[in-house]
């Protein structure tokens, strides 16, 4: 009833869309590498339609046919009380100063923000085909072109300290990468490995690709590929204590820990099949060649990363052992994105 002729779920990924993009994502070696999915889903993820039919979609809502915007804005409650800005399926808030209603969303290669300013009937739509994008940035910096003069000023950026002084920022120093290598608690789950190969740093997740770290000033690097500086704190006598990851809007302190990851025969408590009764699905852990890797389905198996304390974690997400009371490796728990406390039994 929207006239949306070009938007559809795409529930058979072998069907070919006329003037379809294609995803990408840009390579810390420079250069792009296709980014999409085969899967044959729909809902998050498997929606394609273009700007023109999302402006249908957005007056919509100013126009609210049905009567149910109201009830789309309601923020949700939390059991303390506390109102959160997410409602049904949309975020409310405001932008310096002007009454917003927003949401994003990330699959494979693409990005999208649609940002409305419903006081000033004014709306935003940013589609990107590139992994790095920062739609929601782009989006902001739209609305301040047309609403700027209506539009709070801007927070001041906080002052920098080498700017401050007017001393130049403090060159990188290749003697110091010996001072990095090691692991860092990103998330109660998630480590991050630091390692050295020759005169470059590399950052690894236990449930992700690895990353080049460019230097960037002292103690500081960046991360081109994921637009993320990380800059290393270090304690009073000098040593190296853990890490800031600045990644778009969001800061992360990350204590370094010392949690090394097991090799070799280390791993071999952990090899098995593992059972979860909610999916009737079995995960199976082999050791190979000195590396642990799983199996799932028809998938081709994964590095899994496993630690001394029994955290881990591969692409599929990241996961805790559990041991019995006789010590015995009994199964594990999986973290996967919005997926939480997956667990399975060992068999």
């Amino acid at each position: 009833s929207l006239g949306m002729e070009n938007t559809h779920f795409h529930d058979d990924h072998k069907h070919v869309v006329a003037r379809r993009a294609a995803g990408y994502r840009r390579l810390d070696e420079g250069g792009f590498e296709i980014s999409m999915t085969t899967l044959d889903m729909v809902g998050d993820g498997g929606l394609l339609t273009t700007v023109d039919d999302l402006l249908a979609w957005d007056r919509s809502f100013t126009d609210d046919p049905l009567g149910i915007v109201p009830t789309m804005l309601t923020r949700g409650t939390l059991n303390g009380g506390e109102q959160i800005s997410y409602a049904f399926g949309l975020g409310a808030g405001s932008y310096r100063g002007l009454t917003t209603v927003r949401h994003g969303g990330a699959f494979v290669g693409f990005r999208a923000d649609i940002l409305r300013f419903p006081e000033q009937r004014f709306s935003v739509i940013c589609l990107c085909n590139v992994a790095q994008s920062r739609p929601s940035t782009l989006a902001n910096q739209v609305a301040e072109v047309f609403l700027g003069e209506l539009m709070e000023p801007e927070a001041e950026p906080a002052p920098d300290a080498a700017a401050e002084t007017g001393a130049e920022a403090e060159p990188f120093d290749p003697a110091l990468l010996d001072d990095y290598p090691g692991s860092y608690r990103v998330e109660p789950e998630l480590l991050l490995e630091i390692t050295r190969e020759g005169d470059r740093l590399f950052g690894t997740p236990d449930d992700g690709d690895r990353r080049e770290l460019h230097p960037a000033g002292s103690d500081r690097f960046e991360v081109p590929s994921l637009s993320a500086t990380l800059t290393f704190e270090r304690s009073e006598a000098g040593d190296v204590s853990g890490l800031v990851i600045d990644f778009g809007s969001r800061r992360t302190t990350a204590p370094r820990v010392s949690d090394r990851p097991l090799a070799g025969d280390e791993l071999a408590p952990y090899a098995g099949t593992y059972f979860n009764e909610e999916l009737n699905a079995n995960y199976l852990f082999s050791l190979e060649e000195g590396k642990l890797r799983v199996r799932v389905g028809r998938r081709l198996p994964e590095d899994v990363v496993v630690r001394e304390s029994g955290h881990g974690g591969c692409e599929l997400g990241t996961i805790r052992f559990e041991r019995s009371g006789n010590g015995q490796v009994a199964g594990f728990v999986l973290q996967a994105g919005r997926v939480r406390n997956l667990r399975f039994v060992r068999r």
